[in-house]
């Protein structure tokens, strides 16, 4: 079954008399007019990928993991989309660089300065293990 964009739309909202879903990333190639169809549903930020550009894995990583620890830390939700931008930006990969202006934050002109974790959400045990290099192991020490 492939979904039409008046039926996401309708999942989105159906029976809602406020949307409850603040932040969407389609962090995938050619998305925008997709998440155009959330931003028609009411959703005040989404994240893609405009739809005549395509992206590296590496770059969506990358750039989701700024993102996310940017709003993790406190940032708004533009603050958060420029730090995976300039992530990417200031890459050595020439690739990477290349993808940084393809992600999107709609609506374009829209208020995005919304703080989804206000005064930054607590770390979990998993990712101090993995900073310390405990979760994975650490490197061998010189003997």
């Amino acid at each position: 079954h492939v979904m039409k964009g008046h039926e996401l739309q309708q999942l989105l909202v159906g029976g809602q008399t406020k949307q409850c879903i603040r932040l969407v990333v389609l962090n995938a190639c050619h998305s925008l007019t997709l998440g155009q169809h959330f931003v028609a549903a009411g959703i005040r930020h989404v994240v893609c990928v405009s739809d005549d550009k395509e992206v590296r894995d590496g770059s969506c990583r990358l750039f989701a993991r700024d993102f996310f620890g940017a709003l993790r830390a406190g940032r708004n939700v533009q603050e958060a989309f420029e730090c995976g931008r300039t992530v990417l930006s200031c890459s050595e990969e020439p690739m990477y660089r290349q993808d940084a202006n393809s992600f999107v934050l709609l609506p374009k002109g829209g208020d995005h300065s919304e703080v989804l974790a206000p005064g930054g959400a607590p770390r979990t045990a998993v990712e101090d293990e993995v900073n310390r290099g405990t979760l994975w192991g650490r490197p061998p020490t010189a003997v």
